[in-house]
C-alpha cells in the first residue's frame, strides 16, 4: 500500500473540517503549493464548495506531480503545470473528500 498524504481544510460557515487523502510522492517539485492554492482559490470564486475546491486543487497538483515526475523532468526544472491545466475543464471531481 502506498504512502498517503492528507490536505485539509475547515469551513468556517459550517464549522467542519475536510480532508482530502492521496498517495504520497517520492519527489518535490517547487511551485507544487502556489499551483495548490491558486485551484484552491479559482475554484471558491467559482462557487464551488470547499471539499470540491479542495479536491480540484489535489487532484490538480497530484496529476501535474505524475505527469512531471513521469517525464523524467528535474525538480530544478519545477512543475508542468501547464499539461495539467486541462483537468481543470473537467466537470466532475471525484468524491474523495471527507468531513471530519
Amino acid at each position: 500500500k502506498p504512502k498517503m498524504c492528507a490536505v485539509l481544510a475547515y469551513e468556517r460557515q459550517k464549522d467542519c473540517f475536510w480532508r482530502v487523502e492521496n498517495p504520497k510522492f517520492p519527489i518535490f517539485y517547487p511551485g507544487t503549493g502556489d499551483c495548490f492554492s491558486s485551484v484552491l482559490v479559482g475554484c471558491l470564486l467559482r462557487g464551488e464548495s470547499v471539499p470540491i475546491a479542495l479536491t480540484r486543487a489535489v487532484e490538480f497538483v497530484s496529476f501535474g506531480i505524475r505527469l512531471t515526475y513521469g517525464l523524467r523532468i528535474p525538480p530544478t526544472d519545477g512543475f508542468l503545470l501547464e499539461k495539467a491545466l486541462p483537468l481543470l475543464l473537467k466537470a466532475e471531481v471525484a468524491q474523495h473528500y471527507e468531513e471530519v
